[in-house]
C-alpha cells in the first residue's frame, strides 16, 4: 500500500478521540486513527470475511478502495 494512500486523522472532534481512547483503554493497546484519501469501498459481510482471514494469514492490515481509485490486475 503506498503510503499517499491514507494520512494520519489528526482533525477529530474530542467526542471521537474519547472514543478512541476508550478503546485504546479496552484492549490494551494504541490505536492509530487513519484517513483514507481515497474512498474506500464499503464490502458485504462475505467480502470482508475474505479480507480478515487474509490479513491474519499475512499479518497486515488490508484497506479496500473503489475501483476506480486502483489499477486491478
Amino acid at each position: 500500500m503506498a503510503t499517499e494512500s491514507y494520512k494520519i486523522a489528526n482533525n477529530l472532534d474530542e467526542s471521537s478521540v474519547a472514543k478512541i481512547r476508550s478503546l485504546e483503554k479496552d484492549l490494551g493497546a494504541c490505536i492509530l486513527a487513519l484517513e483514507p484519501r481515497n474512498a474506500v469501498k464499503q464490502l458485504r459481510e462475505e467480502d470482508l470475511e475474505k479480507v480478515r482471514k487474509l490479513e491474519k494469514d499475512l499479518h497486515v492490515v488490508l484497506l479496500a478502495y473503489r475501483p476506480e481509485v486502483c489499477t486491478i490486475q
